[in-house]
């Protein structure tokens, strides 16, 4: 709970500035420019992934040194620290991900993305209850496998909406064939990610700062918190999904 509330908080800026590809395709989808639409999913990924491998692997080696700077509980830091590392594996995947289903939700197309989190859920719960119980053959590896669960779930995800991306018929109408990115895009992408990112960050921050304070009154405080703010957040996803369908529909009337 502790370590992935801050990974989300320290990943949600580049999450959220890939997102912003959805913005440009719904425009140029709106200008009936349905050709230029598919660049847009790889500029976002040479825009944001570059950076999200050098978040990877500074989280990696840097796990247990950040958990313990902001906790005193040598349990926590060490099932925390291992989580972290876990996950740091699945950052990169998730910030392409994010990119390419930008880019589904920007043409109107909002199953695709939801097809892809469906079954990369369900291997995680496959997963995780194999890695950390030791089920289905699996060593039990308690937290660790919980993270390295959901690492694999994300690049599952980011196969699935890669695979949909390369499709015949949606290569032909969108021309989604891979290409390098180019400075000016990666520049416009940025100018209006920027913000997005730097909002989502501090949204989050203010979780994960509570989130520590409840650690230092304990495990068992910390994971009633945890479990609460998770179901907590069954609530506003609901708005979260309506105004990402807002976003889409905007992008569209002003590219028309």
């Amino acid at each position: 709970g502790l370590s992935g509330t801050w990974l989300w908080t320290l990943s949600s800026f580049f999450i959220g500035a890939s997102s912003v590809v959805q913005t440009f395709v719904a425009q140029s989808h709106g200008a009936g420019e349905e050709r230029l639409c598919g660049a847009w999913a790889w500029q976002g990924i040479g825009g944001a992934v570059p950076l999200a491998v050098l978040a990877s692997v500074a989280l990696y080696f840097g796990a247990d040194a950040f958990v313990a700077s902001i906790v005193d509980d040598e349990a926590i830091i060490g099932l925390a620290g291992s989580y972290l590392r876990a996950r740091a594996f699945g950052l990169v995947g998730l910030t392409a991900a994010v990119a390419i289903s930008s880019f589904f939700r920007g043409i109107g197309d909002a199953r695709t993305p939801l097809i892809a989190t469906v079954v990369a859920n369900a291997v995680n719960v496959v997963l995780a209850l194999g890695l950390v119980y030791g089920w289905f053959g699996f060593p039990a590896l308690g937290v660790l496998g919980a993270g390295i669960a959901t690492s694999v779930a994300e690049w599952i995800y980011l196969a699935i909406v890669l695979f949909a991306l390369l499709r015949p018929t949606v290569r032909a109408r969108f021309d989604t064939r891979g290409r390098r990115p180019r400075l000016d895009a990666v520049a416009r992408l940025w100018r209006v990610g920027l913000p997005v990112g730097g909002q989502w960050v501090i949204e989050m921050l203010a979780f994960s700062l509570f989130m520590t304070l409840v650690a230092r009154m304990g495990d068992a405080a910390l994971a009633a918190s945890h479990a609460f703010g998770q179901l907590a957040s069954l609530s506003f996803m609901v708005a979260a999904g309506i105004g990402t369908a807002t976003a889409t529909l905007v992008g569209r009337f002003i590219g028309a």
